[in-house]
């Protein structure tokens, strides 16, 4: 009976358990909603603040990167303008290292080459060392450029587009169409470390010897250099020192632009940095010149030209100024002889904008002939034969080029230049006198080692009597390496 009784009572007090412990329940899972909810606003609010630093990171890690970026383009045009290209590899390999790199080296000729950026990235790019145990460094590089060139009024003018060259040689009446792969080049490289410095070695051909569309080796470059803890030298055929390779724009082929120092030659240079941002050249160059239009003649040249060059390098910025003088000499049969002296100045220098780039040259001088890109050779003098003197004639030149990215893989230059020369009195009507050329292009490189282009360019020449010549071109390139 007492058992009974028990589990009546049990079953009576059973529902009333359960709906208490429901309850405890039901309090307990509130409030850990509430802690969780709470704990959650705050995890929300913490991963906010960590999402808005990291945005601040990955901000200044962007703006880091654009410096990196703008530094090393400012590094590649420092190396273009300077001509100076030392490889960091190279120079552990040295005993004795140069303690700072003094003078132009020249690297790789980047004037015409479409992906000089891309090869220049490299400490010395495609090179071995030769077996043996030698210490001599060896790269054989170029590239393969091929255009089509189209011109309106100009016939069989090659690639490199001189507008004082209009009218010579062909009446240059109709226009013509043309594929020409002669701006193709091959070099060879050799550098070596050495207990004083840095040796190297450069060899250099195209194929345009003769720019009239046929293939033809021309020797581009072939010299030495040695670079030590004072200075440089360089002993060969190369860029002249009246040459500022710093402020050359980049055209499809090669930027003949009117009223620009652009002359390769054989020389003997010495360059020496000083002061911290100068760098002064001098040099004795070869004095072989046609610069006159009288004929038949003997032309001597029994001293070298000689120039001096003084150079101050900013960041962002340059500026150059070059001297020539050289001996003018010549024999006319049955004339008489007679010599002179000719000089020029040529001042110039670029200021990049960010990733933009402006550059200028002007240049003023006697006699200046092959040394002054838009006038004929043989414009720097004459000689007369009713006095039996040489007579010189004014020679200057300016040019203005603007260098435009408009992103990492297009950019565009354009360029205007003009170069004159005064006509003497005793001359005749249809004497040279004046050159201009304009261009404007636009560059795609696909990938580091391709790169295609379009350019537009205009040129003309006109004579003492108002008579001109002109030829509008439109040229489609493209360069693998």
């Amino acid at each position: 009976m007492m058992k009974r009784c028990v589990i009546a009572i049990l079953a009576l007090m059973l529902p009333a358990l359960f709906c208490v412990a429901a309850a405890e329940a039901e309090q307990v899972t509130g409030q850990q909603i509430d802690t969780l909810l709470e704990e959650l606003s705050r995890e929300r609010a913490r991963l906010a603040e960590q999402s808005r630093q990291l945005q601040e990171k990955l901000s200044e890690l962007d703006a880091q990167q654009e410096r990196l970026d703008e530094l090393e383009r400012q590094l590649r045009e420092t190396i273009a303008a300077n001509g100076t290209a030392v490889a960091a590899s190279e120079a552990a390999e040295a005993a004795k290292p140069p303690a700072s790199p003094a003078g132009p080296v020249i690297a790789r000729d980047d004037i015409g080459d479409l992906n000089a950026p891309a090869v220049r990235s490299g400490d010395f790019p495609g090179s071995f060392r030769i077996p043996g145990g030698s210490t001599v460094s060896l790269a054989i590089g170029g590239f393969v450029k091929t255009a089509a060139i189209a011109d309106s009024d100009a016939e069989g003018i090659g690639a490199d587009f001189l507008p004082a060259g209009l009218g010579v040689g062909r009446p240059d009446e109709k226009g013509a169409f043309s594929l020409d792969s002669t701006l193709s080049r091959l070099n060879i490289d050799a550098r070596s470390p050495v207990p004083t410095g840095r040796l190297r070695a450069y060899l250099e051909y195209d194929l345009n010897a003769g720019n009239d569309g046929s293939l033809g080796f021309k020797m581009r470059h072939a010299y030495g250099s040695w670079q030590n803890r004072i200075g440089t030298l360089v002993a060969g055929h190369t860029w002249s020192t009246m040459m500022d390779t710093g402020i050359m724009p980049e055209g499809l082929t090669e930027p003949t632009v009117s009223g620009v120092i652009f002359q390769r030659q054989s020389l003997l240079r010495w360059s020496q940095s000083f002061a911290g941002n100068f760098t002064y050249h001098v040099a004795i160059e070869d004095s072989n010149t046609d610069v006159f239009s009288t004929a038949p003649a003997t032309r001597s040249a029994i001293r070298p030209d000689a120039v001096l060059g003084l150079e101050y390098q900013r960041d962002d910025w340059h500026l150059r100024l070059n001297g020539l003088g050289r001996r003018l000499d010549i024999d006319v049969d049955g004339s008489g002889s007679d010599s002179a002296t000719a000089w020029g100045l040529a001042l110039s220098g670029h200021v990049n904008f960010g990733a933009d780039k402006l550059a200028f040259s002007t240049v003023y001088g006697r006699g200046l002939g092959r040394y002054l890109v838009g006038l004929q050779s043989n414009t720097g003098g004459a000689f007369d034969p009713d006095t039996g003197s040489i007579d010189l004639r004014d020679n200057s030149g300016a040019m203005l080029t603007y260098r435009h990215r408009w992103s990492d893989a297009l950019r565009s230059t354009a360029m205007v230049g003009v170069a004159r020369t005064g006509s003497l009195d005793w001359q005749s009507d249809d004497e040279f006198e004046s050159s201009s050329y304009g261009s404007v292009n636009l560059m795609w490189t696909i990938q580091p080692y391709l790169t295609l282009g379009v350019e537009y360019a205009y040129g003309q020449n006109e004579t003492a009597d108002g008579t001109n010549r002109s030829n509008h071109r439109v040229a489609l390139g493209i360069q693998v390496y």
